[in-house]
């Protein structure tokens, strides 16, 4: 038989491993530099798959892994059967949802040329033209939408403030975006892209 004396604490929100390395090349009037970020060794409670997956009236979509559910004709599976009012609990927490959170990430990288060997005049005495991209990649097995997830206020019951017992726990917050910034001299032009 197995009940409640059968639970656990498992998991650690906490990584073995954090880590990061900025390297910056340049040759004649050309410069790139990038900044690369992640950490090694945390799990992050996928608590948003647990509403995407299993919960089905509810006004968003579910993850396309869905359609590999169970049905009496897709019995191997690891997807549980789609239902309104989960009679077999699949929404409790166990370690169905417990995924490991590691991940690397670009953070920046930037490209820039420098036209200073081109201007020659006082006026203007250096014009450099550069384009940045932040968040540019992020590798990681994870299956949620960012395993960087922040701190999250949705276990504090609405007082407002941010709580350790929401550490590691993905309530499907929005990832970092994608931005990409270019500039010349004072001019900076930024594009967000979620």
């Amino acid at each position: 038989m197995i009940d409640d004396k059968d639970r656990a604490h498992l998991g650690n929100p906490f990584p073995e491993v954090m880590f990061g390395l900025n390297a910056s090349i340049s040759y004649k009037n050309f410069d790139l530099s990038a900044l690369a970020q992640g950490v090694r060794g945390n799990d992050v409670y996928f608590l948003f798959g647990n509403f995407a997956y299993e919960v089905q009236a509810r006004g968003f979509n579910s993850y396309n892994g869905i359609l590999d559910r169970w049905t009496p004709t897709n019995t191997d599976t690891d997807i549980p059967k789609v239902s309104l009012d989960d009679r077999n609990g699949n929404r409790r927490i166990s370690t169905r949802w417990l995924e490991d959170g590691s991940y690397l990430r670009i953070r920046n990288i930037t490209l820039g040329y420098n036209f200073k060997d081109l201007v020659k005049t006082e006026a203007i005495g250096n014009l450099r033209l550069y384009l940045t991209v932040q968040n540019a990649f992020t590798f990681t097995k994870y299956p949620g939408l960012d395993p960087e997830i922040q701190a999250n206020t949705n276990d504090t019951r609405g007082i407002g403030i941010s709580s350790d017992l929401a550490v590691g726990i993905d309530w499907g917050t929005v990832p970092a975006p994608r931005t990409w910034i270019g500039g010349a001299g004072g001019v900076l032009i930024t594009l967000v892209i979620f």
